[in-house]
């Protein structure tokens, strides 16, 4: 005869091991003998569940409730197997049972906020935190996850009292740093979030989160070695982390390494097929650098197709998606699409078709018509949204549509999302009548311009940030408008106007855009005359003393690799040249632009020893030196010099351009012709080299530029009439 209360016993003592297999098949046996004993099937789905046998676990919990329905353990534990099952659904119903029958449960209510807030419900999760911890005042992990979830609402100051509270009840608690880490992230508190987030390391150095959230914190800062560090830090704990492998895709392709990132989607849609951020991401990452001009036509073709096949799945990527993930897993732009030199207008409007079809549906109310307010005498309230509303080129070029504004016509209202203020942004808060820089989550930032009551809205660039970009899908005011940061349309059909420079758009320029094409005078901007500081010696800038040299100064990812061949033929054909570029901030976009140049060179039998000098990055003043320091700069084909041109002018540097079909690739001889010297745009590749080769060999030739330069650069700096222009049509666009 058995004897089950030793069966029992030797179980325990198994399980207490931590051999729960072992254990939970002397408990199958005791139920197969006592098959009336609720504790029986209690204890055996608690080993089940701990040995990860989960059929086992809900048919023995099952069983259980089948004795006692009504009791609120069997109900916790069979929420628990269902969660881990995927079932969010029945789990919350069994949680919402087991608080009906017992209101003072409190990690049954801390369960169900838990799965509340995955399924998006972030105020009936903030309602679950705050029944546990009333059941229960010295719970510190639901007051960790209330905290969690007011960050997730807006509510930052409550959210760190939460955060302090579980502190309170254990300093050593490594989830509350880290959430604490968190907000600091968020709020641009870099120094403070990097001391809670390797806090929590410290104290518990297997937390995959706090590894992703120091990722995240480093590529913040640009610092993107050290973000890929701690991102692999963070999957190699937790290999199926699949915000710390997005994280790590989007660092790789940063860094030049766009095999790797596609290997990081990969891993994502073999564990969730349907993911929606991972499919974006494999089908539209495209690399900084090509091989050639056979790759591009390649690559496009293969983002084309991969933006049809996002474009059919999304209503039904949407339906597996709750709100919050659909907000958050669709915000995306195709920045590096518009440096292959073609008309992106087609893909634009479909990508931001894609985007729409992901978000109607779950944020309607941000996509429903908004009516013009009758103005009434009152002045013109306008909104301006940015994430570079620092000093940048996006910063310097379209601040002063909110400081020239004229105040006593508008009212200027500035969303400032980034964590780097500067004097630039200084500068722009001075001058609005209300401007905002704090965090926001995607729903409450757009809430938030909503109930702004704007007449217009106004986004300097968009297609640089991918949450700003996603916004200008939604309609949050009447008149909506885009400026040139980024100079490709934006697809949106909820953006009205595109306002760009009138003397860089080609004639039929409004066929390159879905929004309505208006062009400003001038640059279309009160840009400021930068202030040109002392000249240094070629020897302290690292350069030749008795070279020609030539300034080619666009970043490596904008250089088209059509533009190699002209490159190599000013050098083939003046022995004295050299070529002065600047190097990525990451060594691997450096290497293949050099790989792919020298092969140039290999082709024309050319020895590339010398010819090129890339500059480490530095400071604008040292920047503006090597400008001082230079023959002519030599201008990047079908995206042009812009800031960089400008920089250039103001140095009294000559700058030889070949116009492209579209603005961005029409920019320096937009400059150029608003000068009067046109004899520096070239029609043809032939007429560049030539234009090159004079401005370098001819030193008369280049003085009489660059006095010219010096005349005439007035006519580009410090103009008021692009903003008085930009004044008269808002005006006139909104009713009286």
């Amino acid at each position: 005869m058995i004897d089950l209360q030793a069966l029992v016993q030797e179980a325990m003592a198994l399980q207490r091991a931590g051999r729960f297999a072992e254990a939970a098949s002397r408990y199958a046996k005791y139920t197969q003998l006592m098959p009336r004993d609720y504790a029986g099937w209690q204890n055996l789905a608690v080993v089940a569940h701990q040995a990860g046998d989960l059929p086992l676990a809900g048919k023995a919990v099952a069983k259980a409730l089948g004795l006692r329905p009504n009791e609120p353990q069997s109900l916790l534990l069979a929420a628990n197997v269902r969660q881990d099952e995927g079932d969010l659904e029945g789990a919350a119903r069994h949680l919402e049972k087991a608080v009906a029958l017992q209101p003072n449960f409190a990690q049954a209510h801390n369960n169900l906020g838990i799965i509340l807030r995955t399924q998006g419900h972030k105020e009936r999760a903030e309602a679950a935190f705050r029944a546990a911890v009333a059941a229960k005042p010295d719970y510190m992990r639901a007051w960790n996850n209330l905290g969690s979830t007011l960050l997730h609402l807006d509510r930052a100051s409550e959210a760190v009292e939460c955060f302090h509270r579980a502190l309170a009840l254990d300093p050593r608690y490594a989830y509350a740093h880290l959430n604490l880490g968190l907000y600091h992230l968020a709020v641009g508190n870099t120094a403070e979030a990097e001391a809670s987030l390797r806090h929590a390391v410290e104290l518990e150095p297997r937390l995959a989160d706090a590894y992703l959230g120091l990722g995240r914190l480093h590529r913040e800062s640009l610092d993107l070695d050290r973000a890929e560090q701690a991102l692999r830090q963070s999957v190699g704990l937790n290999p199926r982390g699949i915000d710390a492998l997005l994280g790590l895709a989007e660092v790789l392709a940063e860094k030049g390494q766009r095999g790797g990132a596609l290997d990081c989607y990969r891993r994502v849609i073999d564990m969730q097929p349907a993911h929606l951020r991972a499919r974006i991401g494999l089908a539209l990452t495209l690399p900084q650098i090509y091989a050639g001009a056979a790759q591009i036509d390649a690559l496009r073709a293969e983002y084309a197709a991969g933006l049809a096949s996002l474009e059919a799945d999304a209503p039904a990527l949407a339906a597996k998606l709750n709100p919050d993930e659909r907000a958050g897993t669709v915000q995306w732009n195709n920045f590096y699409l518009a440096y292959q030199g073609r008309d992106d207008r087609e893909l634009q409007a479909g990508f931001a078709s894609f985007q729409r079809a992901i978000l109607e549906p779950t944020l309607p109310q941000f996509y429903q018509p908004l009516a013009p307010r009758p103005r009434g005498g009152r002045r013109l309230r306008v909104g301006f949204v940015s994430q570079f509303f620092y000093h940048c080129t996006a910063g310097n070029y379209f601040k002063s549509w909110v400081t020239k504004l004229d105040r006593e016509r508008f009212e200027t209202v500035v969303y400032s999302l980034n964590n780097r203020p500067d004097a630039v942004t200084r500068e722009i808060e001075q001058a609005a009548a209300k401007f905002r820089n704090r965090s926001f989550s995607f729903k409450a930032l757009a809430q938030a311009l909503r109930d702004e009551e704007l007449d217009v809205l106004v986004y300097p660039e968009l297609g640089m940030n991918p949450r700003v970009f996603t916004l200008a899908s939604l309609r949050l005011a009447p008149l909506q408008c885009a400026g040139w940061g980024h100079p490709v349309t934006t697809g949106h059909a909820n953006l009205d106007v595109f306002f760009s420079s009138e003397a860089m758009e080609p004639p039929g320029a409004q066929a390159h855009y879905t929004e309505r094409l208006v062009t400003l005078p001038g640059l279309g901007t009160c840009y400021p005359r930068p202030a040109v500081p002392e000249p240094a010696s070629r020897a302290s800038l690292g350069l030749p003393e008795d070279a020609i040299l030539y300034l080619f100064p666009q970043s490596l990812f904008k250089v088209h690799p059509d533009n190699d061949a002209l490159l190599v033929e000013v050098l083939a054909r003046e022995p004295r040249a050299v070529v002065v570029m600047f190097q990525s901030r990451f060594e691997p976009i450096t290497q293949l632009f050099v790989d792919r140049l020298s092969r140039r060179f290999a082709e024309r039998g050319m020895a590339t020893a010398g010819r090129v000098r890339m500059l480490p990055n530095m400071g604008h003043a040292d920047y503006l030196r090597a400008n001082l320091a230079c023959d002519a700069m030599l201008d990047s084909l079908y995206w042009s010099g812009g800031n960089t041109s400008l920089d250039a002018i103001a140095c009294n540097l000559p700058v030889v351009t070949r116009p492209g079909e579209l603005m961005r690739g029409r920019q320096s001889a937009g400059m150029l012709s608003l000068m009067g010297l046109d004899e520096l745009v070239a029609q043809t590749d032939e007429a560049w080299v030539e234009i090159a080769l004079r401005l370098g060999r001819d030193a008369d030739y280049r003085a009489t530029v660059r006095a010219a330069l010096a005349e005439r650069s007035a006519r580009l700096f410090d103009q008021e009439a692009p903003v008085r222009a930009l004044e008269s049509f808002l005006l006139s666009s909104v009713p009286e």
